[in-house]
Parts: C-alpha cells; structure tokens; sequence
C-alpha cells in the first residue's frame, strides 16, 4: 500500500491481516503488550464495531463485496462473512434482473 491511491479491498486485507497479526503474537508482558493491546483496540473500535454494523467491516456490504469480487483478496474474509455476501450478492442480482 505504498500509493496513495488503493482499492477498498487492497484496505480491507491490510486491516484483516493487521487484526489477525496482532492478535496471535504473544509479546513479553510491559511496553510492547500495552502498545499491541491499544492497537488492536483502536482496529476493533473502528473497524469491528458490534453496536454499529455501518462500522463494521465483517457486516457492511459496501466493505464485503468489493473485496470478495477482487480475487486477489475472496478468501480474505471469514466464511460465513462470505456466505451473506454472496447471498446479498446472488439476491441483489436476481432483483436486478427482475426489474432490469
């Protein structure tokens, strides 16, 4: 992510990758465990909220979608993320159809 334009799903890995990461390292406890602590409660506060499902990448079409269609990046989200997306998905096309 070095330019300063990217896709919502280059975004959404990077944040995905970032949460796991910090989440499996087991640090020493002291400076570096309060710093991974307060990281990855800023990620889950912005990203993973459960009150607000606009603020919650796992829940949010609008993040899903374009991450599942690129296909560097489908398998990116946890699986049943991914089964409502792709119903969303497989339903918001037939309405499309439908009315199309």
């Amino acid at each position: 992510m070095s330019s300063e334009v990217a896709s919502v799903s280059v975004v959404i890995h990077s944040i995905l990758t970032l949460q796991k990461y910090v989440q499996r390292r087991e640090d020493p406890e002291g400076e570096i465990a309060v710093t991974k602590q307060m990281v990855l409660s800023a990620v889950e506060k912005r990203f993973f909220n459960e009150n607000d499902n606009r603020l919650n990448i796992l829940r949010d079409l609008r993040y899903i979608l374009p991450t599942i269609l690129d296909p560097r990046f489908k398998q990116a989200f946890p699986s049943d993320a991914f089964e409502n997306a792709k119903f969303a998905l497989i339903n918001g096309g037939l309405i499309i159809w439908e009315h199309g």
